[in-house]
């Protein structure tokens, strides 16, 4: 099995990577422009989104985003027996 080049990738996944930056924008406008109740705290759910932006965002040395977000995301806490 081939690898594909950088270029290949881009011409692959460039107008769906597109599409999902522009709606991951509008989600995140649409945010911002809601409203905030007194003594709301911000979901620990949208504190998780944010800090995902933080490691796509990040040059990496090793390509390993993707199982950093599944830690970020996943659930460690041990079931009870």
């Amino acid at each position: 099995m081939t690898r594909l080049t950088r270029d290949q990738v881009v011409n692959q996944s460039f107008l769906e990577m597109r599409s999902y930056l522009l709606e991951i924008a509008a989600t995140l406008d649409r945010y911002d422009r809601a409203e905030t109740r007194n003594g709301e705290q911000e979901d620990v759910r949208w504190t998780k989104i944010r800090q995902a932006l933080d490691i796509l965002a990040q040059q990496r040395e090793q390509p390993d985003r993707t199982e950093t977000l599944l830690m970020l995301f996943s659930d460690l806490t041990p079931l009870e027996k």
